[in-house]
């Protein structure tokens, strides 16, 4: 059936997925590719006590970089679809939710800082001839691999260099 929010299924206008397709107003999304809370929640673990991640490290390392490249594409296409209604900030730093840390203003994309593209928000927002951020990290294909990630992965934590190509590509 379809759902109150415009969508084929009701299920959907609860999933930003699917719902921000429909949506009017303006907004800034602000979506990391490697998106810790999401990794955590989809697969169930975290950084173990050596700030490594969780054995084995190369599945992990695989999901997350399918994780990634879904959200880039995902960002990517709503960004074309909203027709400069819709703002976005996307990185490839391994955090979440940081408005309230040191990393809203100092963690970059291209030089600008998830604060800089909120201030662009909002004035496009006030203005005509103010342009919606559009700031997606497409320099590299990796975890914390942006030059303005603040956080950078020990090299302990990584996985081997003949399985990390195979883990890039699936």
């Amino acid at each position: 059936g379809h759902g109150a929010c415009g969508l084929p299924e009701a299920w959907q206008c609860g999933f930003g997925q699917f719902r921000l397709q429909v949506v009017r107003t303006p907004y800034l999304l602000i979506a990391s590719q490697y998106d810790w809370y999401g990794l955590l929640t989809a697969e169930g673990s975290d950084e173990n006590e050596d700030h490594c991640f969780p054995d084995p490290l190369c599945s992990y390392y695989r999901y997350a970089h399918r994780f990634a490249r879904v959200t880039r594409q995902g960002v990517e296409q709503l960004f074309r679809h909203a027709g400069g209604s819709m703002g976005v900030f996307s990185s490839t730093c391994y955090n979440h939710a940081q408005s309230l840390w040191e990393a809203y203003t100092k963690e970059t994309v291209a030089g600008a800082s998830r604060a800089d593209a909120f201030h662009q928000a909002l004035q496009a927002f006030d203005s005509e001839t103010a342009t919606m951020p559009h700031i997606i990290d497409t320099s590299c294909d990796g975890m914390n691999c942006g030059s303005g990630c603040l956080a950078k992965l020990d090299p302990v934590c990584l996985c081997p260099p003949d399985s990390s190509a195979s883990a890039m590509e699936e």
